[in-house]
């Protein structure tokens, strides 16, 4: 056997990818073919199979599968990517709030914006009438999720930064956080792709030309 090629070493392929190199079998990672050729030649299993086979026997599939280290920098992307809306939500459940309160509450925290408006809500101690105490007490919450959500966020990115410093230093040169990129109450959902592979040309935690 000359070779084994394969289409996502790093994601459906991981299991087989690894169980093959373990014995000693050249596994090439296999780029998935252009979708003017799928429609050609249609889409199944056994088409994809042959398919990667060529590839791996004409020389036209020759990148090194990608390693574990991928898996972990997937983990951490996806983790930390998952806070991102949640905490948008909450930031416009409190803007909401905030429309429609009693008008003391509008004059004393409406005025105040991105970490001052979330740290003085969640200091709240609420108190007062039925409705005063119970949007108060939404308030409060929500702005403790956002804290929450946003020390989540920095710690896995974090983590991140550790793990795709040593895999790929490169890569961090354009390194560009959601939240700091824009002002709080106006986070940038992540949408790198950073998953895929570990280049830099197709990988980035935060795109530059959307902020």
């Amino acid at each position: 056997m000359i070779a084994i090629g394969v289409e996502g070493t790093s994601s459906y392929g991981a299991g087989f990818t690894r169980v093959a190199v373990s014995h000693g079998q050249h596994v090439v990672e296999v780029n998935r073919p252009d979708r003017a050729e799928r429609r050609r030649i249609g889409k199944s299993d056994p088409i994809d199979a042959y398919a990667a086979a060529r590839a791996a026997l004409s020389g036209r599939a020759s990148s090194a599968p990608k390693d574990d280290t991928v898996a972990g920098i997937r983990a951490l992307h996806n983790g930390a990517r998952s806070a991102v809306k949640p905490r948008t939500a909450a930031l416009n459940q409190i803007g909401s709030i905030l429309i429609t309160a009693p008008e003391t509450d509008r004059a004393k925290y409406g005025h105040l914006k991105g970490t001052d408006r979330t740290d003085a809500l969640a200091r709240l101690r609420p108190a007062g009438g039925a409705v005063h105490t119970a949007v108060l007490t939404a308030l409060k919450s929500l702005a403790r999720r956002v804290k929450e959500l946003t020390a989540e966020h920095q710690a896995l990115v974090k983590a991140l930064d550790s793990v795709v410093s040593v895999h790929n230093p490169g890569l961090r040169a354009a390194r560009c956080s959601p939240w700091a990129c824009r002002s709080e109450g106006q986070p940038v959902q992540d949408d790198s792709r950073l998953a895929s592979g570990a280049t830099s040309g197709d990988a980035r935690l935060c795109d530059s030309k959307r902020t």
